[in-house]
């Protein structure tokens, strides 16, 4: 066939590559299997989901602590707004919280922006937050003063949507790094530390994806036949059996020429351990995560105290490292230096941890109330209920007669 005079051949196919196809992948060398994000290997992903829950239910609020009256919580509605209810139009702080502790853990840094009034009376007050791509983020760290400012530390947002570049100062972002840190600037990702777990396991997801669906049959067949063949008949009748399996039918039947044998090559996931090396590398990446083996649904060696000391230890060991780390960003970066000068704070309001069923929680405030540790009115915020307009609401009282605190020991004076 002949097209603008030039001869061509038929069956050609005109095919797109593009950098992430398969097939360019295998053409230079990779393992397609082996590129897939990680997010999709359940471990990792029943880790990250369990920390972005975990943050999104919290509330940030600020406190004061005094010489005199100790640590006491400030209510500041418009950043109250919105750390907790609406950063901007478009997502909830609910969102906002979790996609933070996502990018946190996933690429080791999360970037939020931080958008100011610029004029008006409202000028330099936070207008709202902005979640920043951080796979499209950079650090600059201007030793030379180039752009006005000596040692000053800069981040650049490379926009791969417009293909736009946008400076931002260190004031103007909130840096939330993983613990992972070599030089305190940027932090590394789980995922980069742990590659060789985490390929492990997606190589143990895909052949299990193989196996289910070859029917849960082997992939290698060996062929004995009697006499022999040139190289040029062995492939022929390879490739006639390869494309019979695979057109014709679900392959499950394959015909044999007379004197023919087929017989499956195959390897048992009981003797290779399959399962045991399987649970170990998944214990190992929720390690890396602080989190227990309850939290990935393994309850081989669980009882009852055992899980009560997982969930203790989630909140000591793992997430009070991640609280600490937000309190002193948030702390440092949207307080003005008035309020962090008389010792402000915005604190992760850690209560929705240690929600307790209603029986239990009206034990706990009974006993504090008794205990001269709350007011009936603290009490009854604890439940939801509004306050009693009574002076007394707001008095400690004690157990015998629930008498004030100013008049405990009086019964036992001399008259």
């Amino acid at each position: 066939m002949k097209l603008f005079g030039r001869n061509t051949k038929k069956g050609i196919k005109n095919t797109t590559l593009t950098l992430d196809s398969p097939d360019f992948l295998s053409s230079i060398g990779l393992d397609p299997e082996g590129t897939g994000d990680k997010m999709g290997e359940i471990t990792y992903f029943i880790c990250m989901k369990t920390l972005c829950e975990i943050m999104g239910k919290l509330e940030i609020r600020k406190y004061k602590i005094d010489q005199k009256k100790g640590k006491e919580r400030i209510l500041d509605d418009e950043l109250n707004y919105l750390l907790n209810i609406e950063p901007n139009q478009y997502y909830t702080a609910s969102t906002l919280k979790q996609s933070i502790e996502l990018n946190r853990n996933h690429y080791g840094n999360a970037y939020v922006y931080m958008e100011r009034y610029r004029t008006d009376r409202n000028g330099g007050k936070l207008k709202a937050l902005w979640i920043l791509p951080s796979s499209e983020m950079t650090i600059w760290m201007d030793d030379k003063g180039l752009f006005g400012q000596t040692n000053a530390m800069w981040y650049v947002w490379q926009d791969a949507k417009t293909g736009k570049q946008y400076k931002f100062a260190m004031n103007e972002i909130l840096h939330f790094k993983s613990s992972i840190t070599f030089d305190g600037i940027v932090g590394k990702s789980i995922k980069d530390i742990l590659i060789d777990h985490l390929e492990t396991a997606q190589s143990g997801q895909t052949y299990l994806k193989k196996l289910y669906k070859g029917n849960m049959q082997s992939s290698k067949i060996l062929l004995y036949y009697t006499g022999t063949l040139d190289p040029k008949g062995e492939k022929a009748l390879v490739e006639n059996m390869e494309n019979f399996s695979s057109d014709v039918g679900s392959g499950a039947f394959i015909p044999l020429p007379v004197g023919l044998t087929a017989t499956t090559l195959d390897s048992k996931l009981v003797d290779a351990e399959f399962s045991v090396l399987k649970q170990a590398n998944a214990l190992g990446i929720a390690a890396a995560f602080g989190l227990s083996p309850n939290f990935i649904n393994d309850y081989s060696k669980s009882s009852y105290a055992n899980s009560v000391t997982q969930q203790q230890s989630l909140y000591s060991n793992t997430m009070m490292p991640i609280f600490k780390c937000y309190m002193e960003e948030y702390t440092r970066k949207l307080l003005v230096a008035d309020e962090k000068k008389n010792n402000t704070i915005l604190e992760v309001d850690t209560k929705a941890l240690f929600k307790l069923n209603p029986i239990e929680q009206m034990g706990v405030l009974q006993q504090g109330i008794n205990s001269l540790l709350y007011t009936p009115n603290e009490g009854r915020e604890e439940l939801g209920l509004p306050y009693i307009d009574n002076s007394k609401a707001n008095e400690l009282v004690g157990n015998g007669n629930m008498i004030n605190l100013d008049n405990v020991g009086n019964q036992y004076a001399q008259k």
